[in-house]
């Protein structure tokens, strides 16, 4: 018991820097007319999860989702320059990703899978004439979920 309640203080003393923390993520949007990739940093800080389960622990808050879809591709899939069809958070669970912008060829991001592998994508027809390209150079599949129709975050 003794080893428990030192390890529990110090847990704490951990936590709480990290609820003055923010998100940072890279997001592809758009300015007059063209795609651009950004660092975005959300205005709302991580907080500290009331939820059974995950209790205590930092969460950020990203929004609602309406709908969620989990996407296996294939290794080296070329994804083209599409626009995003709404604004949507992309996680690359697995393998990488390399984004590029037709309209700036000295623009580009490698995102890989895992803990840093969230994006919001924002690049839609009414704001990208273009759009981005999304290519998996990868050995293996990749994997994702993406989010679709979700209100625009605070950066």
């Amino acid at each position: 018991m003794l080893a428990m309640q030192a390890i529990f203080p110090f847990s704490l003393l951990m936590l709480q820097p990290a609820t003055s923390l923010k998100l940072n993520v890279t997001a592809i949007s758009a300015r007059a007319g063209s795609s651009t990739l950004e660092c975005w940093q959300m205005d709302q800080p991580f907080n500290t999860s009331s939820q059974p389960g995950t209790a205590g622990t930092a969460q950020a808050p990203l929004g609602s989702v309406s709908s969620l879809a989990y996407s296996i591709l294939p290794s080296n899939f070329d994804g083209g320059i599409h626009n995003a069809p709404q604004n949507q958070w992309v996680v690359f669970l697995a393998g990488l990703a390399y984004i590029t912008l037709p309209d700036d060829n000295t623009t580009s991001a490698y995102v890989t899978g895992g803990q840093f592998g969230l994006i919001f994508v924002a690049d839609t027809k009414k704001i990208s004439k273009r759009g981005h390209r999304t290519q998996y150079p990868g050995h293996h599949r990749d994997r994702c979920l993406a989010d679709s129709d979700v209100g625009r975050p605070s950066p």
